[in-house]
């Protein structure tokens, strides 16, 4: 019988919550073992990698809320490196961000500021190119949720300066999702801001298309990934050009030294 995509998704994503609310309610880490492999097979007979980040960040989740960071911490590790290697930013960042409050739970402060720290590059990269707020949390935790771990853990270091660069970045990408998508100081710089914009459209298309089960493929992610890069070395070169027009489209910061010399 030929699959139905929206089937498939709906009954995966409903069998990997069926595993989580078990796994909690049983406060047994094996108990939905069967599920969580059902809900994969579902997603594996889509070819959409996205689905096993899914599953296995609601099962990260549900290891911490019954306090098996043991088991929760290395299936973290295993799924970031998952997301990472199929070209996943919209999940590597939530798993990096979970990663970093396991190891904040188990009081290992340093790697877990290492942790916040990619999540926050990882949610950097994706800013400005398409990726909005709209559904910022998902599984305990969302994008203003890094900015305000580490804002704590530079408070607690009394760096000031670390303090307001993290701020000014989470305000930064704030405003930039905010503004995403909307046509800004049209004929500045017209060449790079055309391309950029060009390339937008061909990220919002590609990046809907790996969204949706059934329709990811390889070549697809790659691409996604190739675009992201091109869109990134073009920001480079038109924040040379128009700084401004530079800061409306990707998160920037300022130093707080500069800052204070002015």
């Amino acid at each position: 019988a030929a699959i139905d995509p929206d089937l498939f998704y709906a009954r995966g994503v409903n069998l990997g919550i069926l595993g989580a609310a078990g796994l909690v309610v049983a406060r047994d880490a094996r108990a939905s073992d069967s599920l969580f492999e059902q809900a994969n097979g579902y997603f594996d007979a889509l070819g959409y990698a996205a689905g096993r980040s899914i599953v296995d960040s609601l099962r990260i989740r549900a290891l911490m809320d019954i306090g098996r960071l043991d088991l929760a911490l290395p299936l973290a590790r295993q799924s970031a490196q998952h997301a990472s290697d199929k070209g996943l930013p919209d999940s590597l960042w939530r798993i990096k961000a979970m990663t970093g409050e396991i190891l904040l739970a188990e009081g290992r402060v340093d790697e877990a500021e290492g942790e916040f720290r990619a999540a926050e590059r990882v949610v950097e990269s994706v800013s400005g190119a398409l990726s909005s707020d709209r559904a910022k949390r998902r599984f305990g935790i969302g994008k203003d949720d890094i900015t305000r771990r580490l804002v704590e853990m530079d408070a607690a270091k009394q760096d000031m300066a670390s303090l307001f660069k993290d701020l000014e970045k989470g305000r930064a990408r704030a405003f930039v999702d905010l503004l995403g998508g909307r046509s800004l100081a049209m004929g500045r710089s017209p060449a790079l801001s055309d391309a950029i914009r060009q390339d937008d459209a061909r990220l919002r298309a590609v990046r809907l298309r790996n969204a949706t089960p059934g329709r990811a493929s390889p070549s697809s992610l790659r691409e996604e990934r190739e675009l992201l890069n091109r869109r990134g070395l073009l920001i480079d070169r038109l924040r040379r050009q128009d700084p401004e027009l530079a800061d409306l489209m990707t998160v920037s910061s300022l130093d707080l030294g500069e800052v204070q010399r002015r």
